[in-house]
């Protein structure tokens, strides 16, 4: 007959929660130079809310309103998505 060992872990436990983020539409976009663009993204997993997303044309960071036009709208109610977020520049 075996002898059975009991453990108790006293500690605390982290967890890290990486949101996932997923562009609404194709990946690669070709459009005529001073067309406007609409690029739509998804968060999914997040705890909260997001206060910002940052985009990235190439390895470019895109700055949202600033002079070349670019816009950015989070909507935090869509209810078609189960309340994820969405953030559209637009150029």
């Amino acid at each position: 007959m075996g002898t059975k060992y009991k453990f108790r872990f006293i500690g605390q436990l982290y967890l890290s929660l990486v949101p996932r983020t997923e562009l609404i539409g194709d990946s690669d976009r070709y459009v005529k130079a001073g067309s406007a663009v609409i690029l739509r993204c998804v968060v999914r997993g997040a705890l909260e809310p997001p206060s910002y997303i940052i985009w990235y044309h190439g390895t470019q960071q895109i700055f949202t309103e600033s002079r070349r036009g670019w816009k950015t709208q989070l909507d935090r109610g869509a209810p078609d998505l189960d309340g994820d977020i969405h953030s559209t520049p637009e150029c």
